[in-house]
């Protein structure tokens, strides 16, 4: 219900742990049928490279020819692709627009790359008014004082304040507790 109610949900991911990606599918496979009208932002691909999400999800490149044109590999020192792969395909079937949110230059610290997220999504709340928003991007960024507020910021400064949520679904401690005996591989939720 609060997902529902939420015009921006904010879903922590934690990168290197595939169970985080299909859980914020299951989130997204939940609320289809009862919200019609929202979008996905993805830390995973450079603002820069919206157009080649674009030219892919509407079946005009190859994955293959997707892949190598973002540099997910250079980008990311993981290989998340066959990870967020389902997301993909399911805002493709759906037709969900994704957002390519990192927006920061290279090498810009946590504070900076929230600051030019916020306003990459402020923009785009702006622009799409009517539809919600969920944003799929690493712990550190959804912290109150970080992202959440940085986007709040920017949109009541154009008089367009949102209430959101923040859906954290991993928790650190564990995480490494389970790696440090070597079971971070065979645990399929934190």
């Amino acid at each position: 219900r609060a997902c529902r109610k939420a015009e921006i949900v904010y879903v922590g991911d934690y990168h290197t742990l595939h169970q985080s990606q299909r859980s914020f599918l299951r989130i997204l496979k939940s609320l289809i049928n009862k919200n019609r009208g929202f979008a996905i932002g993805l830390e995973l691909l450079h603002k820069r490279h919206q157009g080649v999400l674009d030219s892919y999800l509407a079946g005009k490149i190859s994955e293959q020819n997707f892949l190598k044109k973002v540099g997910l590999r250079k980008h990311w020192v993981f290989d998340l692709w066959e990870s967020f792969k389902p997301i993909f395909d399911f805002a493709k079937y759906h037709d969900i627009p994704l957002l390519a949110i990192d927006a920061a230059p290279k090498g810009a610290d946590l504070q900076a790359r929230d600051a030019a997220t916020a306003k990459l999504l402020a923009q785009y709340l702006q622009d799409n008014a009517d539809q919600k928003l969920f944003v799929f991007i690493g712990d550190l960024h959804i912290a109150p004082p970080h992202l959440p507020k940085e986007v709040q910021a920017v949109l009541r400064a154009a008089g367009l304040p949102k209430n959101d949520l923040i859906l954290y679904q991993n928790s650190e401690a564990i995480y490494w507790k389970l790696a440090h005996r070597g079971l971070e591989h065979e645990t399929e939720v934190v």
